[in-house]
């Protein structure tokens, strides 16, 4: 295998996929924009971070909303 073969693509696919994990429990904890900054700040691609953030407006749901 080559520096650059599957192996390689697979850590970085294990990395971004924590990354993106992290940054969605952080939305829940801190909001849309801290995780946004997050994403950011590891070149995430701004495409995907749209796509995350979007999914995460739709996602969380205001602990209040059920209670009554």
């Amino acid at each position: 295998m080559t520096k650059h073969g599957p192996k390689s693509c697979q850590r970085t696919d294990q990395r971004t996929e924590a990354i993106v994990q992290h940054a969605i429990a952080l939305m829940s904890v801190a909001g849309v924009q801290e995780a946004a900054r997050y994403l950011r700040r590891f070149n995430v691609a701004p495409e995907t971070i749209k796509r995350i953030v979007g999914n995460g407006r739709r996602r969380i749901v205001p602990v209040h909303a059920g209670a009554r």
